[in-house]
């Protein structure tokens, strides 16, 4: 947890990956840390992952909480959305 006077206190960046991406990377993760316990297929860990309802979290709770943050202190919160892993380079975090 992130502490709640942040953006008092500091600049962050914040990077959101593509949905997608982050299924089949927590899926593999779930999978691969036997304490983390999910057993299942793909297709569920997929349709638990769009319900909000997996192990690690509502992904898309989390894109809308900070997509807030970052409108209420615009000034100190830098946004980059990655939309391809492999396509990811040093160029892309410089600002357009």
């Amino acid at each position: 947890m992130l502490p709640p006077n942040l953006l008092d206190v500091a600049k962050v960046i914040f990077v959101a990956r593509n949905p997608m991406d982050c299924c089949v990377s927590f899926y593999h993760h779930e999978r691969l840390v036997p304490k983390q316990g999910f057993c299942g297929t793909f297709d569920q860990y997929a349709e638990l992952f769009r319900n909000g309802r997996n192990p690690t979290g509502d992904y898309f709770y989390h894109l809308k909480a900070r997509g807030r943050q970052a409108a209420v202190g615009a000034e100190k919160v830098y946004v980059i959305v990655v939309l391809c892993c492999r396509a990811v380079g040093t160029g892309a975090i410089t600002p357009t």
